[in-house]
């Protein structure tokens, strides 16, 4: 169940930007009661089956979604009224994961009775719960489709309920900035480019206590990396020394059960091969890591059987990109950062951005709710929590620099950087003239590649791939403890949006989505 609260999570993120995102090609529809609207995707099919106020059924994917609302004057009340609208009893669900996003809470339950599963996503507003319900025909066992919860993002509440704030000019923005999502803690830097130029950037808060964050701090960028080691990836089929669709055993024969899946599969996320705790790839600025070859091994020897067949749908999996990392390795003769130094970052203008923590590189915070959960998965992998923490001051910490193993989520660098790698790909992998990555491979990274039934899996190679109001786009988020981080780029508009942060509470989808309506509209 922990996958399909990552996709959930993930897909809520990449989505409710605002309280306002919307499908490509939709219908505008205004709920009974005048509260809400909301716009609903041409791939979700209208039915009439429950007492919910809208019912939908997405046909690739075969599950329903429900919109359903429902009055009381407390939440916990609303919430069991708007799920008995649907016959389900509040009291026969076992919470298997629980999250916030933005306004959003989002929950995975377990049916007893049907031995089912749901997802639920709500806000209670005005006295009124306003619920999307998830009704899979089978167990979850993968990500559930972007569409539904784009359409969560698609929610507009009126006075009645409460407007959702938006920004009108970009002093209000930063006004909000400072004062709503970096005031207690933590910075947020922002970089954006619109057809080749620099059209806005801003800074705020801090990289450590009592200090500010500048335009020249530097960010962990978490799984944006994933991109840059598929550009590597890239430039090896380039170079004939690899094939997408080779098995990966034919470079990394030792791993388990590599003959079934191909390389294509670990740039999809859709190997199948076994997820296990990264935690201990995560390493103070002073202490070593192993190397891609011994974290390999370390690898080999821990997992287990395969998880589901290799591109039958896709299951996020850092792991996939170590492997990729050792392929790079092993067909380039170079260690992996070095390669990616000389071959990518440097030629792309990526200068202020490397594998390994400086000093003026943003402190990861955390809130002290999170101190405890933080150090005891840190201890249980063989590492020193409280060791990882350098201060505290009301109710957040901050830890000590920190780098993880390269090739998933390693580098770390300035917004402008991250801009600058978004423009990298409007300009079809040219900088300056020099081609850095090729045409054809740039479109193949950004197609979308289809599972093995045919249907879309969503990712292009690498990328997320999907469509709001705005027309289509593509992004990669970063996350962990205090990181914080969003590359989204909309190619038909020429605009790439960077959004990093030291602080996981920041909501920088929500930020994204504001400079996007900014600039475009």
């Amino acid at each position: 169940m922990k996958h399909v609260l990552y996709s959930l999570v993930a897909l809520a993120a990449a989505t409710i930007v605002g309280g306002c995102a919307t499908f490509g090609r939709s219908t505008r529809v205004e709920d009974p009661y005048g509260r809400f609207a909301f716009s609903v995707s041409d791939e979700l099919v209208p039915i009439r089956d429950s007492d919910a106020d809208y019912s939908y059924w997405y046909e690739s994917i075969p599950m329903v979604t429900h919109i359903v609302t429902a009055e009381r004057a407390r939440e916990d009340d609303a919430v069991t009224a708007a799920l008995a609208r649907l016959g389900v009893r509040a009291s026969d669900l076992t919470v298997d994961a629980a999250m916030t996003m933005g306004e959003w809470k989002l929950f995975i339950y377990h049916e007893q009775p049907n031995d089912s599963d749901l997802a639920v996503a709500y806000q209670f507003r005005g006295g009124t719960a306003y619920m999307v319900v998830v009704v899979p025909e089978e167990p979850f066992e993968s990500d559930p489709p972007g569409p539904i919860m784009r359409l969560v993002g698609s929610f507009m509440f009126t006075e009645a309920a409460g407007d959702i704030w938006r920004p009108q000019t970009t002093e209000a923005l930063e006004h909000y900035i400072r004062t709503s999502e970096v005031s207690e803690a933590g910075a947020v830097s922002i970089s954006v480019r619109h057809k080749g130029d620099v059209v806005y950037e801003f800074t705020a808060g801090e990289l450590q206590f009592g200090t500010p964050a500048t335009g020249a701090t530097r960010f962990n960028w978490g799984s944006i990396t994933k991109i840059v080691t598929a550009m590597a990836i890239m430039q090896q089929v380039e170079r004939g020394a690899i094939d997408l669709d080779d098995p990966v055993g034919r470079y990394v024969p030792e791993l388990h059960q590599s003959e079934t899946f191909t390389v294509r599969h670990l740039l999809t996320h859709s190997s199948g091969i076994a997820h296990l705790e990264e935690v201990h790839l995560v390493g103070t600025a002073m202490q070593h890591l192993p190397s891609l070859e011994e974290t390999l091994e370390w690898y080999v020897s821990h997992a287990g059987e395969a998880e589901f067949d290799p591109g039958s749908h896709s299951v996020y999996n850092n792991w996939g990109f170590l492997i990729l990392g050792v392929i790079v390795e092993r067909v380039t003769g170079e260690v992996f950062e070095e390669y990616v130094s000389r071959a990518i970052l440097i030629p792309t203008g990526l200068e202020a951005t490397s594998f390994r923590p400086a000093f003026e590189v943003a402190r990861s915070t955390l809130e002290v709710a999170d101190r405890s959960r933080f150090v005891s998965m840190m201890n249980e992998h063989g590492k020193d929590g409280e060791g990882m923490i350098s201060g505290e001051t009301g109710s957040h910490v901050e830890l000590v620099p920190f780098w993880i193993s390269p090739a998933w989520g390693g580098l770390i660098g300035t917004a402008d950087n991250v801009s600058r790698l978004g423009d990298f790909f409007l300009s079809r992998g040219r900088v300056d003239g020099t081609i850095v990555l090729s045409p054809r491979s740039v479109r193949s990274m950004l197609r979308s590649q289809p599972a093995s039934n045919g249907q879309p899996l969503g990712h292009g190679l690498a990328w997320y791939l999907g469509r709001d109001q705005r027309g289509p786009y593509f992004e990669h988020h970063g996350g962990g403890p205090g990181i914080n981080t969003l590359l989204w780029v909309y190619p038909n508009d020429e605009l790439a949006i960077a959004v990093v942060s030291n602080y996981g509470r920041v909501h920088i989808d929500r930020i994204a989505g504001h400079i996007a309506d900014l600039i475009l509209e």
